[in-house]
């Protein structure tokens, strides 16, 4: 199979990772609260927009991949900042180089990855959600820096209940108990793109780093490996831990579903002629996700599945590593376009609209996208919010039956033209009296323009 034969599904992915890892989200919560909160009251916590911006230097992003091998030993040099995960911290170390921050994301990150080093010798920051394994947030000795999780399949456990649980609860002057206030000393929300090093590149982006270069950052297998050779010291001793590539191994009658249609362990051939799989390539999608949200200066060091980016060797970059005057490596108007073709190619898309007067977007997987997107962005354009009382409003001014929906999708030009027409004939409600308050008037949550979009997407298409 080809990389641009795949097809993967974030319902899906999402689906899966709440079932397994929310009770275990929830539980660390709870139980991490007490050393969380007496490290901020000492100071050695804090949220992570507190942390001091980066303008004029560079950052180095770490991935699990197999070529992170192949860099490390130019990586003492290095005189900018690294980013790296529970996974790649120990290893590092191991090198000689020293992180700068290592991100946390998944509740399964754990002391065993990181202990056996003093971690008071060096400077290095942990930037986690407190729903990581409580023993590595009691065993960390240096400053945390806080993040609550914002995903798109956010609950208000995550959006509410967290921000409540860490607060600071005080006394109005004058009131009553039952009119204490709540403080939440957590306030930074991180998008999460299904994998860390989304997050790490998002890490950097609200640290206002310049430059950004992925490193070990593949989403294949290369040079025979699976992974980069890690090395633990949480026995005492250091040990070497080598991930060789092992061919999957497929029954005949293999018909497991993961994230996508096809066999998860299936291989397949990436655009640039390497061996992945759909969970790789699963990633690399979330990756580029992120890359095209964040529009930040992003590089690839090191043969991956990631060819739609400026690519630099490891030992160009530390010989070229006081660059900072030089121009970006794409612009963003080209870096914008390249993107969104490979998505495209793997069946993703982005919306480009306004919210509360600034641009956003909206991503949005589709194997149909002249029925799926344009219902989707038909729904968007007929939410209106109050200017006054803030209330959220959805207007029943598009419908279309359940069975012009599957017709259209299985290729009815006539069923498509209907939808578009519908979509298309949406009476614009700014400025009508709110039905609520009966005061203010409304105004698009989304404002965003069917057709341009379309277009857009068409072109990419054809």
């Amino acid at each position: 199979m080809k990389e641009t034969e795949l097809r993967t599904f974030s319902n899906v992915y999402n689906a899966s990772t709440k079932a397994k890892q929310l009770i275990h989200e929830q539980y660390n919560a709870v139980h991490n609260v007490h050393t969380i909160m007496k490290a901020y009251k000492e100071g050695r916590a804090k949220d992570f927009s507190e942390e001091p911006k980066q303008q004029g230097r560079q950052c180095i992003v770490t991935g699990s991949g197999p070529s992170l091998d192949e860099a490390i030993p130019y990586l003492k040099d290095w005189k900018g900042d690294i980013i790296v995960t529970t996974s790649h911290a120990s290893t590092l170390i191991y090198h000689g180089i020293e992180p700068t921050y290592i991100y946390a994301l998944d509740p399964f990150s754990m002391k065993k990855e990181i202990s056996g080093i003093d971690w008071t010798k060096y400077k290095t920051k942990l930037i986690t959600t407190p729903t990581v394994w409580t023993d590595l947030i009691e065993f960390w000795p240096n400053e945390i820096l806080l993040y609550r999780q914002n995903l798109p399949m956010s609950t208000p456990w995550y959006t509410k209940d967290l921000s409540i649980m860490y607060s600071i609860r005080s006394n109005i002057e004058g009131g009553a108990e039952r009119d204490y206030k709540f403080d939440p000393i957590i306030k930074t929300q991180m998008v999460l793109f299904s994998c860390s090093p989304p997050g790490q590149l998002f890490c950097s982006d609200l640290l206002k780093y310049d430059r950004i270069f992925l490193i070990g950052c593949d989403f294949a297998y290369n040079d025979e490996k699976e992974r980069f050779t890690e090395y633990f010291k949480n026995t005492g001793e250091w040990r070497e831990v080598a991930h060789p590539y092992v061919p999957p191994t497929i029954e005949k009658n293999d018909t497991s579903e993961d994230i996508t249609s096809n066999s998860p362990t299936r291989e397949i051939t990436t655009s640039n002629g390497l061996l992945s799989n759909a969970h790789h390539l699963y990633y690399k999608k979330n990756m580029l996700s992120a890359i095209r949200l964040s529009m930040q200066d992003v590089w690839v060091c090191g043969k991956g599945a990631i060819t739609e980016l400026p690519q630099i060797t490891p030992e160009k970059l530390i010989k070229q590593q006081q660059w900072k005057k030089k121009p970006r490596g794409m612009k963003k108007s080209l870096m914008k376009k390249v993107l969104e073709k490979y998505l495209a190619h793997v069946g993703a898309f982005v919306i480009v609209c306004q919210k509360d007067g600034k641009e956003a977007y909206t991503f949005i997987e589709s194997e149909c996208p002249e029925v799926e997107i344009v219902c989707y962005m038909a729904q968007m354009k007929v939410i209106y919010t109050c200017d006054k009382c803030g209330a959220e409003l959805k207007d029943n001014d598009f419908n279309v039956p359940q069975d012009l929906y599957v017709a259209g999708k299985k290729g009815d030009l006539q069923a498509q033209a209907e939808i578009w027409k519908r979509a298309t004939a949406i009476s614009d409600k700014t400025g009508d009296t709110c039905i609520n308050c009966k005061e203010g008037k409304l105004v698009h949550k989304f404002d965003l323009d069917i057709k341009s979009n379309m277009k857009r997407f068409r072109r990419m298409l054809k």
